[in-house]
């Protein structure tokens, strides 16, 4: 044993009705991602149905900028911010790599469903009310909303 701390794949800083993860590029941090929005969504009094909404975009579009947007093979670490507004939830995830547009439709042949791939979007696509993408340099700025009503 080489006495070093062991890696931590997520940091996580909540403030009230903001929740900020720095995760490892690394699709093993999900788990650690999504057990923070569970339980900042919760202490915010979100409606459950409307919580695993805003958990599965965001589980499906970190995992899409690890495998996809390459963000693995950067050092820097994927960045999700989400807020609870009085009307909305709006997570904000940003990561270097490749450009990869979630609002992209995915190309596929008729016989689709026969094969893997783009399935994630459509989910992403279904659980959301909004969904933005842009380019800075070489970061992703990935946004979606979802509205609620309390």
């Amino acid at each position: 044993m080489n006495g070093a701390a062991p890696e931590t794949k997520a940091k996580i800083d909540r403030n009230g009705a903001a929740l900020t993860i720095e995760l490892a590029p690394d699709l093993s941090a999900i788990g650690t991602m999504l057990d923070a929005i569970e339980a900042f969504l919760a202490d915010n009094a979100v409606e459950r149905s409307i919580g695993q909404h805003v958990m599965l975009a965001a589980e499906e579009l970190v995992a899409n900028a690890v495998i996809h947007g390459h963000a693995a093979e950067v050092a820097n670490a994927i960045v999700l911010n989400i807020y609870c507004k009085p009307e909305q939830i709006v997570t904000q995830i940003t990561y270097p790599g490749i450009e990869f547009d979630p609002t992209k439709p995915v190309e596929r042949p008729p016989d689709r469903y026969a094969q893997p791939g783009g399935f994630g979007l459509e989910l992403v696509w279904n659980a959301v009310d909004e969904l933005t993408y842009r380019r800075r340099g070489n970061i992703n700025i990935v946004r979606l909303s979802h509205l609620i009503s309390r």
